[in-house]
Formats: structure tokens, C-alpha cells, sequence
């Protein structure tokens, strides 16, 4: 069965909104609530931490799937990182999903101490971290030396909830790590691909996978997509730069309930497992005002998914 979250861009909601809205996901009956992991953006710094943020989310809900989209490898200790996965998918019983990346914003990695290195390094980076994690997660105590990560009678406990770990998403569209996440990982991740070029990558990601004993059926595949439609629309799009507002047309879901619906039917009718939404340009306007995002993202589960 095909399923539905929101995706929140943490530098646009205070912590207070985006704590209503997991709770608010998880009444409307939704599947997942998914943040992004930055400390620091382009589109602005006040953001706060992704798993602190979750973690107050999995305190104060039961049901909802929890995620990244996604978490840059090389920005933080991998084992360091290990730990706080391990404790936050104990503390939700197992509702985590790790989106994971290599990350893209240098202006952060060198504002908060680490190494930007080349797009091929922070790939490797992104392998021997996630490597790492995962012997971390399983045995009882590792000693592993590798290029980026050195660690000695390393001891992780409580082990995660799931076993062996939680899932591990892939973010990106390259040829390198969609390998990684056939072989190596549980699931793919990518942003704002058309149906077509989804479509194509998951065939590649599956075949690519059957080739190390694996199925479909071991995958989770994840479309994350902003959308601009309903009560607020009108006045979204009167506030937007007309730049961005023709760019919003091209690639993302801006219009009517209906064409949001027809939209979206495409990515559920190759198999897309969930399906997280972004509200678009909250940041940018009053959308944000907490009555209204609630209204929005009513209308988004009574108008669009009811019908998918």
C-alpha cells in the first residue's frame, strides 16, 4: 500500500510547529514525518538539530515512521553518528528510517569543523562511514581502521531497535552511490525526479541489486517532492518572485487538487513506496502561520491522498 508523509525543511518552521505538525501527521492517520539534517543553508542558519528534533518527535508520537532526508555522512564522527541513530531508533521503537548522503554545502562543513573535500572523496567518506555504522550496530565491539575513520574496542549499546539497524536510504541520483544502495543499503531517497527518470533508476537499483542476492521486496523506495496547491495557493504564488513561481511549475506540484492527484498517481503506479510532500515556499510568506499550514496539509490528505 502506497504511503504519504510530509517533509519539513527545519530553517522554516520554529521547533513548536514542527512538533504540532508530527503530531498533527500522525492524527490525520499519514505514515511519516521526514527532516532535513543541515546546520546550516543558503535559504538560512536558524535551524535546529534533525535527530534532537525527532527525538522529540518519537516522545510525543506512537505510530509515525521518522526520518532524514538526508543526513551528510561526512559532516559528523561516524561513530559518534552510530550512536545517536542507535539511541533515537530505541527511543522511537524502531520508527527510523537514515536517509543518507554525502552532503553539498561547504559553507557548514567548514563552519562547523569539518573537512569539504572533493565530490569523489566524500563519496568514499559516505562508504566507509556508513560501513563503519553498521559494524557498530551489529558486533559487540570493532576495531576498524580505514582512510577517514580510525576506532579502537569501539562498544555501541544499546544496539539499534530494528535488526540489524535501522534502514538505510540512499540520496542520490549518481551512478556511485545508487550501486552503494543496491549492494550495501536498504532503499533510495532522491528528490524531484520525474516519473520517467524514477522509474528508469529503480529498474537500474533493482537489477543492480539481484545481482547481490537481493529482491524488491528488501527495498524502500522514496519520492520527496515540494507542493503548492489549495486555500493558500493564490496568495503563495502572489508573494513569489515570478522566477521562482514558473520554476515551481516545471518541477515540483503547483495547481489543483486534481492535477496534484494525477501527478502523483504516477509515481504510486511504478511503485513508489512512500511518498513525502514539502509545503512549498513556507518560509517565504504567511503561509507558515500555524492555522494555516494545519489547513493545508488537512487539505493535502482530504483533497489529494484520499483520492491516490
Amino acid at each position: 500500500m502506497m504511503k504519504f508523509g510530509i517533509n519539513l525543511q527545519l530553517e522554516e518552521y520554529p521547533i513548536d510547529l514542527a512538533l504540532k505538525t508530527a503530531r498533527q501527521i500522525e492524527e490525520l492517520g499519514m505514515h511519516a514525518v521526514f527532516v532535513n539534517d543541515h546546520y546550516m543553508k543558503p535559504s538560512g542558519n536558524n535551524v535546529p538539530d534533525a535527530f534532537l528534533t525527532l527525538t522529540a518527535m518519537a516522545a510525543q508520537t506512537k505510530r509515525i515512521q521518522l526520518g532524514t532526508a538526508v543526513t551528510p555522512i561526512p559532516f559528523r564522527s561516524a561513530p559518534q553518528t552510530a550512536k545517536v541513530v542507535a539511541t533515537l531508533d530505541n527511543i522511537s521503537k524502531g520508527r527510523f528510517m537514515f536517509g543518507v548522503g554525502a552532503g553539498w554545502n561547504p559553507a557548514e562543513f567548514e563552519g562547523y569543523g569539518a573537512a569539504f573535500l572533493s565530490p569523489k572523496e566524500r563519496v568514499s567518506q559516505t562508504f566507509e562511514g556508513i560501513r563503519l555504522m553498521k559494524k557498530m550496530w551489529i558486533e559487540d565491539e570493532v576495531t576498524f581502521e580505514g582512510k577517514y575513520n580510525r576506532v579502537k574496542g569501539a562498544v555501541l549499546k544499546p544496539k539499534p531497535f530494528q535488526k540489524p539497524h535501522p534502514p538505510i536510504l540512499v540520496g542520490s541520483r549518481s551512478e556511485r552511490m545508487c550501486r552503494f544502495a543496491a549492494k550495501e543499503c536498504n532503499g533510495w531517497i532522491p528528490g524531484h525526479l520525474s516519473p520517467k527518470d524514477y522509474k528508469d533508476k529503480m529498474s537500474q537499483i533493482i537489477e543492480e541489486a539481484s545481482n547481490h542476492g537481493k529482491t524488491r521486496r528488501n527495498f524502500t523506495f522514496v519520492h520527496f517532492t515540494r507542493i503548492l496547491t489549495g486555500l493558500h495557493m493564490d496568495e503563495v504564488l502572489r508573494l513569489m518572485p515570478k522566477n521562482q513561481v514558473s520554476q515551481g511549475r516545471e518541477r515540483f506540484l503547483v495547481g489543483s487538487a486534481e492535477f496534484c492527484v494525477e501527478k502523483l498517481r504516477e509515481y504510486v503506479d511504478i511503485g513508489v513506496d512512500l511518498i513525502l510532500l514539502r509545503l512549498h515556499q513556507v518560509a517565504q510568506t504567511s503561509f507558515v502561520q500555524e492555522e494555516k499550514h494545519q489547513q493545508q496539509i488537512n487539505y493535502i490528505r482530504d483533497e489529494i491522498l484520499s483520492k491516490l
